[in-house]
């Protein structure tokens, strides 16, 4: 029904006024087009695409300030979660862990390789943030 409403007014305006209008009339409804498509899809985006809400919902886990690591993440999420923790994160696959207490987000359905990799200390799975295929694990420290 909206794509009749245009085609009619952008039509109507090219009878009226002529091609010399043809760049306005054409313009408004890709501005509208572009405007529905983020307004719908920007959420969407957002959960599958960016890492804040793989960090906020990490932060959750938190009952006190802990150190951060990751597991078998590609190299944008590692920037992107540093940016979100405002931390430096060790890498357990460069064996990177951290001594201390910590949480470790990563790539899901790996949770025997997090229990090789946490060998003698403690870890608790804590859950996953399905949208984007991550777990989350606590791990005890040394």
């Amino acid at each position: 029904m909206l794509s009749a409403v245009l085609f009619a007014g952008i039509a109507g305006a090219l009878r009226h006024y002529g091609l010399r209008i043809l760049r306005t009339v054409t313009l408004l409804p890709v501005l509208l087009a572009v405007s529905i498509a983020i307004s719908r899809g920007g959420p969407i985006v957002d959960a599958t695409m960016s890492l804040r809400p793989v960090a906020m919902e990490a932060k959750k886990f938190e009952s006190k300030p802990l150190p951060f690591a990751i597991f078998l993440l590609p190299r944008e999420s590692e920037y992107g979660l540093q940016f979100y923790f405002n931390q430096a994160l060790g890498r357990y696959e460069l064996g990177e862990i951290p001594d201390e207490e910590h949480i470790v987000v990563a790539q899901e359905g790996n949770q025997s390789r997090m229990a090789r990799r946490a060998a003698g200390r403690r870890y608790l799975y804590l859950g996953n943030f399905a949208a984007q295929h991550v777990d989350y694990y606590w791990v005890a420290a040394k």
